[in-house]
């Protein structure tokens, strides 16, 4: 059993002290415990009843509960859970770090600045940001932070100011997206809203169903565009409704007419059609005597060349004049060359002559009888008029 040493001074040839007369704590000012010869020794408190008040400087390495917390002094680390820390500070385990703040913020950065920031709100969530010497490039976390109209369930990505937002794989750039919002994938600089770009021929995109059918966009000078549904053929729809139709052939399927403008623009191509139109019009008589009770006509025009199609009904002739009648009304300035005729579809008689001017027509007296006699114009008789011209 030990000597109890109240009011004793302490001699240097005592190996060590021990409190034996109660259970509280060693209070005062620690001093070192010295052998005598300038040999300071070691102080250890096992007892869990043991505590220190004030301030406890630790000059050296210091090892607290085996790898707890570990100070390496000779390299200024500090481990937590690690007997032989690697950084500044090396942790081995859960990390979590709070605040007693609304918002809360892990702040990481180096001489130069801050480099990092972990941010959180328990009303909007937590976000992550980029910085550059104290300047915030980017974000990634609840888009409520880093969006003014992001939400608190939405999850967003967002490059600060006129920054670019960039993806990759294999250390290679594959997706950005410009401070203007366009998107390019294969380049860097897309001009437009989505560009994409293909190194060499081959497909470039595709739109598929579960069941691999639908497009597939080519880099190709021979296959820029192909389907490859069940039918292997091109359609196009709008409105719910089929309007263009490309079938294996290649012929094109239009469902409600291709429009020309109305102004042809000519092509210095001879093989490109630059016009096409088709309409009504109403023939009128310019010769004396003669009255029109029905008229009534239609027109096809094909690049320069132009078909007209007309019926009229004489309510008056001029009895004492020729059979020869001047028409006008033409929808089009016509050339001299032309071929047509006019016959009596009434009695299947009489096939007139015509001869053209620019804005008329003249039907000359009949060329040929099939039945009756010949006869000039006549009233209540239906005339058919057919003429191919070109302007």
């Amino acid at each position: 059993m030990g000597t109890t040493l109240t009011g004793t001074t302490p001699q240097d040839t005592y190996d060590s002290l021990i409190k034996v007369t109660d259970n509280g704590p060693i209070s005062g000012t620690l001093k070192a415990l010295s052998d005598g010869l300038g040999n300071d020794s070691t102080l250890s408190l096992s007892t869990t009843a043991a505590s220190i008040a004030g301030t406890l400087a630790v000059a050296g390495a210091a090892t607290f509960d085996t790898t707890t917390l570990v100070v390496d002094a000779a390299n200024n680390r500090v481990g937590i859970n690690k007997a032989t820390p690697t950084s500044d500070l090396d942790v081995s385990g859960t990390f979590a770090a709070s605040s007693s703040v609304t918002a809360a913020s892990l702040l990481i950065g180096n001489t130069d600045g801050l480099c990092g920031n972990i941010n959180s709100s328990s009303a909007n969530g937590g976000y992550f940001t980029w910085q550059t010497s104290n300047t915030t490039i980017a974000d990634i976390g609840t888009a409520q932070q880093i969006f003014g109209s992001g939400g608190n369930d939405t999850f967003g990505i967002n490059a600060r100011a006129a920054r670019s937002l960039v993806f990759g794989s294999n250390n290679a750039e594959r997706v950005r997206i410009t401070s203007a919002g366009n998107v390019g994938i294969g380049l860097d600089a897309p001009a437009n809203r989505l560009v994409v770009k293909a190194a060499g021929y081959g497909a470039i995109a595709s739109f598929l169903d579960t069941a691999d059918n639908g497009f597939v966009f080519k880099a190709d000078a021979f296959n820029g565009f192909n389907a490859i549904d069940q039918t292997q053929q091109l359609i196009m729809n709008f409105g719910g409704a089929e309007k263009y139709r490309f079938n294996t052939d290649g012929v094109l399927a239009v469902g409600s007419g291709i429009q020309f403008p109305a102004t042809q623009v000519a092509s210095a191509n001879v093989n490109t059609l630059d016009d096409y139109e088709e309409g009504t019009w109403t023939p009128t008589v310019l010769s004396a005597g003669y009255t029109l009770a029905t008229s009534e006509g239609t027109y096809t025009k094909i690049g320069r060349q132009f078909t007209l199609r007309a019926q009229i009904n004489f309510s008056a002739v001029n009895a004492l004049s020729s059979s020869s009648v001047q028409l006008t009304g033409l929808p089009f300035i016509a050339a001299t060359t032309f071929a047509g005729a006019m016959r009596d579809d009434t009695t299947s008689g009489a096939v007139y002559t015509l001869t053209a001017l620019s804005t008329s027509i003249f039907a000359g007296s009949y060329s040929s009888v099939i039945t009756g006699s010949a006869r000039p114009f006549a009233i209540n008789e239906n005339y058919v008029l057919t003429v191919t011209c070109f302007v």
